[in-house]
């Protein structure tokens, strides 16, 4: 331990402000000695309090949501079923509808272009046997713009009635995947375009 210096009072003459002549009454502690009192910690209790609150309000949430998620899933399976009515058949004479017969179409009145989409050489006079095969007149085949086609793409004009766009398709569908496109501009020159894809 360091030895305490008492305060020496020694009078002197003249006049000094009261306040320089007021005593030191005790020795202010130099550093890292112990005082006596313990260290205050501050923050510590409201760290504390916060933290608790926190907890506290996140376990009533999840206690909230459990009650919430079991009442509710357990009042939906207690609403009694109500049993449906069964309507009692009534006897009709079946109405006979006349079924249309389909056309008896003449394919060859349908000019149809061939436009090879597949990028294989030879895939548009491929197409070309087999459409003129099912009864088309192919008036001319070429090259699509690009070669990305993946689906043979079937596109009529709007006059071509469905039957022939069946016709087509099913003279095309064993060996192309097909897909039906828009319908062709009214200044078309074909009836049908067909792009070949390479599927």
């Amino acid at each position: 331990m360091s030895e305490r210096l008492k305060p020496v009072v020694e009078e002197m003459s003249g006049d000094f402000p009261e306040e320089a002549l007021k005593t030191v009454d005790s020795v202010p502690p130099e550093m890292g000695e112990p005082t006596g009192e313990p260290p205050k910690k501050r923050g510590s209790f409201k760290i504390i309090i916060i933290t608790a609150l926190v907890t506290a309000t996140i376990v009533a949430l999840l206690a909230g949501g459990i009650y919430v998620y079991l009442t509710g899933t357990n009042s939906i399976s207690k609403i009694p079923e109500e049993p449906t009515p069964t309507p009692t058949p009534i006897a009709l004479e079946p109405e006979v509808i006349p079924t249309p017969l389909p056309e008896e179409v003449d394919l060859s009145e349908f000019d149809v272009n061939i436009l090879n989409g597949s990028g294989k050489i030879g895939e548009a006079g491929k197409v070309r046997g087999l459409i003129e095969k099912a009864g088309f007149n192919v008036v001319n085949t070429g090259n699509a713009k690009t070669f990305d086609f993946k689906e043979t793409i079937i596109q009529a004009g709007e006059d071509v009635p469905q039957a022939v766009v069946d016709a087509a398709q099913k003279a095309l569908e064993e060996d192309y995947a097909i897909k039906i496109g828009e319908t062709l501009p009214s200044s078309s020159n074909y009836d049908l375009v067909i792009t070949v894809g390479s599927l």
